[in-house]
């Protein structure tokens, strides 16, 4: 990273009110930020999505210790550094393990999940791309999956990126996410919306019960 853009960094203050998780995004956006034009510069963009993403899902997901060392701010940060050293060293990029030891100079690990965000959401909006998350009680064809992706390029005019997840619990049924928004045709969901439906019918029927035997006087 350029002297400048660390520069900037170390002179970014420290979010310590308001909504936290605001404040952690707002912060991200600024190391991410300064990340993604290095990236940029050096030809790594893809790259450097990858190895976050491989972080978290993989390294994270297979040492859930290393994910709370990441997280836990009583480890100082002169004892966290040779460890980075130790287990990313020859095997991130340069580019990668410079930014890691740059958020641990400014205590700023804990951020790794909002960052791999923000770098996502910069990358899909300079390529004009939306993210799905599917969630489904079973493993979907490829037509189904194209099916849904045809729909959703359709509605947004903007290229899917699909992620899978199956869910047995769903029962059957079928949940899309796109960004904020939440589409979820699974049964367990109609069940509770006629449920939810019936008990406000009583309810009303009840109350109508009252007044029909109510004295008038």
């Amino acid at each position: 990273m350029t002297d400048t853009e660390l520069t900037e960094l170390s002179h970014h203050p420290n979010t310590t009110s308001g909504d936290e998780w605001k404040g952690s995004m707002k912060v991200a956006r600024v190391y991410t930020e300064a990340l993604i034009r290095t990236a940029e510069k050096k030809g790594l963009v893809n790259a450097i999505g990858e190895e976050l993403d491989s972080l978290i899902d993989d390294v994270f997901a297979a040492n859930s210790l290393l994910e709370l060392f990441f997280e836990t701010p009583t480890i100082k940060k002169s004892e966290k550094e040779p460890v980075l050293q130790k287990i990313f060293s020859g095997k991130a990029s340069e580019l990668f393990m410079d930014f890691l030891l740059l958020l641990n100079r400014h205590d700023r690990l804990d951020l790794i999940y909002f960052i791999r965000q923000v770098y996502h959401d910069i990358e899909d909006d300079r390529e004009r791309r939306v993210r799905l998350i599917i969630k489904s009680a079973s493993p979907l064809s490829e037509n189904q999956l194209q099916e849904i992706k045809l729909q959703v390029a359709n509605s947004t005019m903007l290229q899917p990126i699909v992620h899978l997840k199956i869910e047995p619990e769903l029962i059957g049924g079928l949940v899309i996410q796109i960004g904020d928004h939440v589409y979820d045709s699974s049964v367990k969901n109609r069940i509770e919306q006629l449920s939810n439906q019936l008990l406000a019918k009583g309810s009303y029927e009840i109350q109508t019960g009252r007044n029909r035997f109510r004295d008038p006087s």
